[in-house]
């Protein structure tokens, strides 16, 4: 499954409030002068082990490192900072694990500053604002609780920005060698919709993280809520020209030339991309956009090097209207197709194990809901069950790509103690009349849940499809975002896990 984008891992936990751009939102003062920064060797490693992370697999490994060096430096602060956005519910959602530990850690010494800092980022609203506040009172020179407390003032229903800004000048004065004043600097002029600040802000941190494409990667987005569709794409092509081989560069650079009908381009991009990741995924898309391009010849080629270097996914190839061109050629895509199956099951041991070392276990939200067909559904009721909840909406291109798969769980698990359900949820009309149509054109199955977007809050999605493993007890086992090739085979894998526990 790969991620789109990674969130910044550098805030509060609460999801920012959008609030219209204010006359009182000042500038940043002429004295703010940025430095590069120069962190630990072992830091700066973590931060670019993270730019390449693109999937769940590499997530869950990247926050393995992550606990490690931890156990050695416990004390690092910036790395507290950074497991706590990895674990948060927008990420691998662990803080029902995590919080209780930090909470431990305050009570032991609670005259340490930094423990109410750090849980006030694992809060939201006036708790996280007063847990700030708690962290700058037992050491008012605290950089880090004037960059939290900041920002938590500009994400509430009456934001403070006249109080906001003053405390996140102080911290970038405090420390303008360090990334996390300028990207709360940055983020507070985003929360406020001032985007000509913020890209300010943006230009300011680039000089602090140089090498890192983050700052850059915001400021073409801030651009682009500008208008300024050309320079967003401009900045990304001078981020590239100087780090040629960043991969995430490269990703948006493709993003930024589709999104501009400049195909060429992106086709030209694409594959220096995956020439220079070797990842499968890369090759593989660079050989639907060749073959859709005319070019087979070398969609050819690209096809045989994804597989090469480990694409499997022989179902997608097998309808990819991308690869269409392809398959006219029956002889060679036939071979071709033979040879990722041989690589699927090659991979599945590998696959297995990884799967059951990502369970998570946290008691899942409780839900009453109507079904498409009106019945009344309760989670409560499914209890002694293993119920599989897919969030999902008729628009969503990813949730398409991965329901077929979802019906083949359903299908497998016919006749055993399993309950799949659709939550359909986010669609853009109130009276969700295409769901129906949606279900029966596809011929669909699987029970449908109208479900509210107070159910995918409380389960902690923000993005769709995410997908979640509830056991027979009522706690949720295993969470997918996004759609996965073996996504059905994965969720199997806990399913019967599940199962044979309860026997």
């Amino acid at each position: 499954m790969r991620l789109v984008s990674l969130p910044a891992l550098l805030l509060v936990a609460a999801t920012a409030l959008v609030q219209p751009v204010r006359a009182t939102t000042p500038p940043p003062p002429d004295d703010l002068k940025p430095k590069e920064w120069k962190p630990q060797k072992e830091m700066k490693r973590v931060f670019e082990d993270f730019e390449t992370v693109q999937d769940m697999e590499q997530l869950t490994a990247h926050i393995q490192k992550v606990e490690a060096l931890l156990a050695d430096h416990s004390d690092w602060v910036d790395l507290n900072r950074h497991y706590i956005g990895l674990t948060s519910p927008r990420m691998a959602d662990r803080w029902s694990e995590i919080q209780p530990r930090y909470q431990a850690f305050f009570a032991k010494d609670s005259t340490n500053a930094i423990y109410p800092y750090y849980l006030g980022l694992m809060d939201r609203g006036a708790a996280s604002e007063a847990l700030f506040r708690r962290s700058l009172s037992l050491d008012p020179k605290s950089y880090y609780a004037r960059c939290g407390l900041g920002l938590a003032l500009l994400q509430q229903m009456q934001a403070q920005p006249d109080s906001a800004f003053p405390l996140l000048f102080e911290a970038v004065r405090m420390r303008p060698d360090h990334p996390y004043g300028w990207q709360a600097l940055a983020l507070a002029y985003e929360i406020q919709k001032d985007f000509e600040n913020a890209i300010k802000a943006r230009k300011m941190e680039q000089v602090v993280e140089p090498q890192s494409f983050q700052p850059v990667n915001y400021e073409a987005r801030d651009l682009q809520q500008a208008g300024r569709m050309a320079d967003a794409t401009t900045e990304v092509e001078g981020f590239v020209k100087k780090h040629s081989s960043n991969k995430a560069a490269l990703r948006a650079l493709v993003a930024a030339y589709r999104s501009s009908d400049r195909s060429a381009d992106a086709i030209r991009v694409q594959t220096d991309l995956a020439g220079v990741s070797k990842d499968p995924e890369e090759s593989y898309n660079a050989a639907t956009m060749l073959a859709a391009g005319g070019d087979a010849a070398k969609a050819r080629e690209w096809l045989k090097k994804a597989v090469e270097w480990g694409f499997d996914d022989h179902q997608r190839a097998a309808t990819d209207i991308g690869l269409a061109a392809l398959r006219a050629d029956s002889v060679f895509f036939s071979s071709i197709t033979d040879q990722m199956k041989v690589q699927h099951e090659k991979n599945k041991p590998a696959r297995i194990a990884k799967v059951l070392a990502t369970l998570i276990d946290r008691p899942a939200p409780s839900f009453v809901l109507k079904t498409m067909d009106g019945a009344d559904l309760k989670l409560d009721d499914l209890k002694g069950k293993v119920v599989i909840l897919d969030f999902w909406a008729t628009w969503c291109g990813p949730c398409q790509m991965s329901l077929p798969l979802v019906r083949n769980v359903y299908k497998a698990t016919q006749g055993k103690a399993v309950q799949v359900l659709c939550m359909n949820v986010w669609e853009k009309d109130k009276e969700r009349a295409k769901v129906a149509p949606f279900w029966k054109d596809k011929g669909f199955p699987m029970t449908v849940g109208l479900a509210d977007a107070s159910d995918a809050t409380n389960y902690g999605v923000t993005g769709i499809p995410t997908l979640f493993v509830i056991d027979p007890q009522g706690h949720i086992r295993y969470r997918h975002v996004g759609y996965g090739p073996t996504m059905d085979e994965d969720v199997l894998y806990v399913v019967e896990s599940l199962l044979a526990a309860k026997q």
